[in-house]
């Protein structure tokens, strides 16, 4: 994506006793961080926002203190919308669902975003990959 408007669309939900303190700091610098993903690498604009989701990952428990970010975090579904296309992407829990109405003019449900949850073998599997402690809990 060049330097020309994009819109950006952001929903973030805190958990634990510092969820709202690492929401509110995803806030105020994602869109900082993905626009500089985006002007910094030539991969495209999916690996940008990756590599932005990662670098606020490791910014986030760098200002906020590895204790904090250690017990809280936040989900984030992130939107990009730029000449007519739409990039979602997502972490946690939380869902992206895009509402429209067919040719016909029913109404059609899309869900645009999987929901990572270490309760699922598959996600499991990449966290203990990345060297995530995994802890489900069943209440």
């Amino acid at each position: 994506m060049s330097d020309c408007l994009v819109d950006l669309y952001c929903v973030l939900d805190g958990h634990g006793p510092y969820g709202e303190t690492v929401a509110s700091w995803l806030a105020a610098n994602l869109p900082f961080a993905i626009q500089t993903a985006l002007r910094s690498f030539d991969k495209g604009t999916a690996a940008s926002i990756g590599q932005a989701f990662l670098q606020l990952d490791a910014d986030c428990s760098f200002f906020l203190g590895a204790k904090t970010v250690e017990m809280s975090g936040a989900t984030a579904t992130v939107a990009l919308h730029k000449n007519g296309k739409l990039l979602v992407a997502g972490l946690g829990d939380s869902r992206a669902i895009l509402g429209r109405a067919d040719k016909t003019g029913r109404d059609r449900i899309q869900v645009l975003t999987a929901a990572h949850n270490p309760a699922d073998p598959a996600e499991r599997s990449v966290c203990v990959c990345l060297c995530v402690c995994v802890c489900v809990c069943h209440m």
